[in-house]
């Protein structure tokens, strides 16, 4: 497979891509397309358990879940690349349907197996060394896995494709729409935030074991939609205060077991 180059700024010009009279440094540091969704938070102090769910690995997993690549899409081509949200349908069909699965998702398959293997070994190393060893590895293969969607969205990279990088945001945003939709399907729960990849749900009641099934069965539910995306109960807390977007405190549960 052979990737192509970037576009020199002159090789842009005369295709029409930019004008002649570039923008501005101050505006480099900008956004270039929209990023991930974050829900307006529903202010107030929860005293009961609050469930954050959170998707793996969210941009890796849709690259999979979509088959995302420059040898498996031709959308790198177009010179309009803004039109990315507004096709956003038509691309996952066509995407899904490809006959081979891209260099990108077999890399990042790679990748993220490799992680699972070393958080098992995590999860049962007793020795504080090999813990701290395998922390680090799992931690690294899971930046390397992030850093496939760095580079596409990354507008000095070689392998920039801002079309591409959009189309994963917006897929992103989507998830994370219809995940917050599907919670709220269950009894009372109510979705209080989120942002990106997780959301926060208030789940009214005060037993930690029926708080745990609602969490089980939003995951359960939401999971069935995909086939490389998994949505996790990440936290529990049994209480949260939550002020703005990205800005709150909550105590987290720790242990699962009964107490005496």
């Amino acid at each position: 497979y052979i990737v192509p180059e970037r576009l020199t700024v002159q090789e842009k010009i005369d295709a029409g891509i930019v004008t002649g009279n570039a923008k501005s440094k101050k505006q480099r540091g900008k956004a270039q397309y929209s990023g991930g969704l974050v829900l307006e938070p529903i202010k107030g102090l929860y005293d009961k358990f609050v469930l954050c769910l959170d998707f793996n690995s969210l941009y890796p997993s849709i690259i999979q879940e979509y088959n995302l690549c420059f040898t498996s899409m031709q959308h790198w081509r177009f010179s309009n690349e803004n039109a990315a949200e507004n096709e956003n349908e038509k691309r996952q069909q066509e995407s899904s349907s490809a006959p081979e699965v891209g260099i990108l998702p077999k890399v990042i398959g790679v990748l993220l197996t490799r992680r699972s293997t070393v958080k098992s070994l995590l999860k049962h190393a007793t020795i504080e060394s090999e813990k701290k060893r395998f922390d680090i590895q799992q931690q690294a293969l899971k930046l390397v896995a992030n850093s496939m969607y760095g580079c596409l969205g990354f507008e000095h990279s070689r392998f920039y494709c801002k079309c591409i990088a959009s189309l994963i945001t917006a897929l992103g945003r989507d998830a994370l729409t219809k995940a917050a939709e599907m919670a709220q399907t269950i009894d009372n729960l109510q979705v209080i935030y989120g942002d990106t990849d997780s959301i926060f749900i208030y789940t009214d009641c005060d037993n930690l074991l029926q708080a745990r099934a609602y969490g089980k069965e939003i995951k359960k539910k939401v999971n069935k939609t995909y086939k490389k995306m998994y949505l996790e109960i990440d936290y529990v807390f049994s209480k949260m205060l939550l002020c703005r977007k990205k800005k709150y405190a909550a105590i987290k549960v720790i242990s699962f077991e009964p107490r005496d």
